[in-house]
């Protein structure tokens, strides 16, 4: 069970500025993620799961380099995966599941260096896999299921030798041959 708040995410919080953990989950909070979260500087981890949240992610929220965990699942999220997403150098886990963005995965992705978790199944994603992807050293979970993802599986993941909590690419539209590279998941 959850918590039974209602309402927007209260303006008090962007005024705390020495914030380190914002977490509201399975709740009936609404509206948007203000673009005011970037006065939260200092923010480690972001859990605002299952709410009822729409619009966008705002640039804002890229522009919070001490960002380690930012989990926004179970939403009403629409629009794109901004580049920026590669200023987060020190992210460890993004997890955007079951909300309806679109548009191409950002090969920023690969600058995200510390990345060890990447949910983003069930959202409306398009295009080919980038294979920046596969140089994200530290990658262990995956999933990128039930999306509209297409072309064929980029030879550089084969470089993900850490995945071993899961790959999920199911429910997408994938062609051609699965990668030799991709054999060396002993962990898997």
């Amino acid at each position: 069970g959850g918590n039974l708040f209602t309402g927007t995410l209260p303006s008090f919080l962007w005024k705390l500025t020495r914030l380190e953990h914002l977490s509201f989950e399975w709740s009936d909070i609404s509206g948007t993620i203000p673009t005011q979260i970037s006065e939260l500087s200092v923010l480690r981890e972001l859990s605002l799961h299952n709410l009822k949240l729409s619009g966008t992610i705002p640039d804002e929220l890229y522009g919070l380099l001490s960002l380690s965990r930012v989990t926004l699942g179970g939403q009403r999220l629409v629009g794109s995966i901004s580049t920026l997403i590669g200023r987060l150098d020190g992210l460890r886990l993004f997890a955007a599941e079951q909300n309806a963005l679109d548009g191409t995965l950002p090969s920023e992705f690969g600058l995200c260096s510390s990345l060890t978790h990447l949910r983003l199944n069930q959202n409306l994603f398009s295009g080919t896999l980038p294979s920046a992807l596969g140089f994200v050293s530290d990658l262990s979970y995956l999933n990128l299921e039930s999306n509209w993802l297409r072309g064929t599986l980029p030879t550089e993941f084969g470089r993900l030798t850490k995945l071993e909590s899961g790959l999920s690419l199911a429910s997408n539209s994938f062609s051609g041959w699965i990668p030799t590279e991709l054999g060396g998941f002993e962990k898997l």
